[in-house]
């Protein structure tokens, strides 16, 4: 790797370190991080763009180092790979300053179209066809998954159809640069990764962020809900949005993938599955500490209700 970089980058490290594809490396006083470019490649100027304008406004986000060649993209052995100079303590782990932060320094910054992922209805729908398809193909391949894999497109679909019920509409509700995925305790170098980046609602990454936190702690992740109302005060519209991504189990699905893909072992689902009645009493509480906080009828999911 260390020729790759000398010859794209005119960069000379005295060592480079891998670590899960992650190649980190100093060079002049700065940290680097050469990683695998696993979106598609229409987003890459979208990106590079983004990341000049959240640069220009000093959020720390890491920087993207053209090559040689003046291109973002670097292709090693058919693989794509991207430069980045980290401008953040590479120990770090985020907190909720870092989370609010960003939202804030973001909120109503237009990007354009192909990065957008508000749609949430089309891609969820997409999302339950492909697993349901899948379902078929698993039988017998991965035992606990299957049997637990309609239980969780279930639940994304009372998220579906709660969106909806609920909206004609998304007037009025903040968008902000997100993240695909933001996680408790997740290290800031990540965190801070233009790579990772999306145009969404502002909740979402405050939602995964909160269910995250759930498989840690269920007290801390419902005192972070509290947390999040009092400080962003979100609109009625917002609070509804927020409670319809709870209810979307991504938690699960993202392990289901690492499953599916080899990265994780199919055992791992488990400290989702066997959390899951508690889950459903934390959308209890949290659809009932909505209601206070609006002080009128919120809507809700029949069968969570009654848990």
């Amino acid at each position: 790797m260390k020729n790759i970089i000398n010859y794209y980058y005119s960069m000379y490290p005295i060592e480079i370190f891998e670590s899960n594809s992650l190649y980190f490396f100093d060079y002049n006083d700065s940290k680097y991080i050469f990683v695998i470019y696993n979106r598609p490649e229409q987003d890459i100027k979208s990106l590079y763009e983004l990341n000049k304008t959240l640069l220009g406004k000093d959020m720390l986000v890491n920087e993207i180092v053209v090559n040689n060649d003046n291109q973002i993209i670097t292709n090693v052995n058919n693989q794509k790979y991207i430069l980045l100079k980290i401008n953040i303590n590479i120990n770090s782990l985020i907190n909720t300053y870092d989370l609010y932060s960003f939202i804030n320094k973001t909120i109503d910054l237009k990007t354009d179209d192909i990065l957008d992922r508000t749609n949430w209805v089309t891609l969820w729908e997409s999302k339950n066809d492909y697993y349901e398809n899948q379902l078929e193909e698993l039988i017998g391949n991965y035992k606990i998954i299957n049997s637990y894999l309609n239980y969780y497109i279930g639940l994304a679909e009372n998220a579906i159809l709660y969106l909806k019920n609920n909206f004609n509409n998304y007037q009025d509700i903040r968008v902000s640069i997100c993240h695909k995925r933001v996680r408790y305790n997740e290290k800031a170098y990540m965190f801070y990764n233009p790579m990772e980046l999306i145009c969404d609602y502002f909740i979402r990454d405050i939602s995964e962020y909160v269910k995250s936190i759930f498989f840690i702690s269920h007290e801390k992740a419902f005192n972070y809900v509290i947390s999040f109302f009092n400080t962003f005060n979100p609109n009625y519209k917002e609070a509804q949005l927020f409670y319809a991504r709870l209810l979307y189990p991504s938690y699960f699905f993202d392990i289901y993938d690492d499953v599916i893909n080899g990265i994780k072992k199919e055992d791992e689902v488990e400290k989702i599955i066997t959390q899951s009645s508690s889950y459903e009493t934390f959308l209890l509480n949290v659809y009932l500490y909505i209601s206070r906080f609006y002080n009128k009828p919120f809507d809700s999911i029949t069968w969570i209700n009654k848990h």
